[in-house]
């Protein structure tokens, strides 16, 4: 089992550097009314950067690369802290979901080019941003196991009767079960009743509150009327 949590750490980290330099492959495509094409990476639409080219820096692209980054950080930070295996998780599954949507609109969406005479559209190429969203979520995957193989360790080390994650949420399901059934529901007539005490209450409240805003604005209007 321990050999399965290296592997899974390392396999971990690897993937989420692929994810991320994939931001620094070819990307996208500025096609020219005159047919040209200059090509970009990630890391040039997300700054705004592009050969050839002074266009808008996505603020969506430069999102999902600032994830990755983190997303890579927390990974190797998870060698060491337990706390960034979940860090890890989060990011990585966060930004696939993101870059999903990027890989599935249109990359005018995403690469601004309005208001450039001499370009006519934009386009995705090597299908990087899917790519993308892929090696995120094989991070997110690969993570997740080496999250739960570690922890599994853990509770190995510390004996028997220390309860994993997938029986940690079990419980906390069960609990929550529990307390929902010990809910008292009001009748009808209860809710109508605290329904109109709410509303008689908004309504005085509604009430003073206009009534000192015109008082003070009565007195604003009388000293600087002086």
């Amino acid at each position: 089992m321990k050999l399965s949590k290296n592997i899974f750490s390392v396999l971990t980290i690897v993937l989420a550097v692929i994810s991320l330099a994939m931001f620094f492959m070819p990307f996208g495509q500025i096609i020219r009314a005159d047919g040209s094409a200059v090509e970009g990476v990630g890391a040039g639409f997300a700054f705004g950067s592009v050969e050839g080219f002074d266009i808008y820096k996505s603020s969506k692209i430069l999102f999902t690369l600032i994830l990755s980054a983190f997303t890579v950080l927390f990974a190797t930070l998870s060698l060491k802290y337990k706390g960034a295996r979940w860090a890890t998780i989060g990011f990585s599954i966060v930004d696939a979901i993101f870059m999903l949507v990027v890989a599935l609109s249109s990359p005018n969406k995403f690469i601004d080019i309005q208001g450039m005479a001499d370009a006519a559209t934009a386009k995705y190429i090597n299908m990087a941003p899917l790519l993308i969203a892929i090696a995120l979520f094989l991070t997110f995957v690969s993570g997740s196991a080496y999250l739960l193989i570690a922890d599994k360790l853990i509770c190995l080390e510390a004996g028997e009767g220390t309860p994993t994650i997938p029986q940690k949420i079990v419980k906390f399901l069960r609990d929550y079960k529990g307390e929902l059934k010990k809910i008292v529901w009001p009748n009808f007539r209860t809710v109508i009743k605290n329904t109109i005490i709410v509303l008689i209450m908004c309504a005085l409240v509604g009430v003073f509150i206009f009534l000192i805003d015109f008082g003070l604005g009565a007195l604003i209007d009388l000293i600087y009327g002086k």
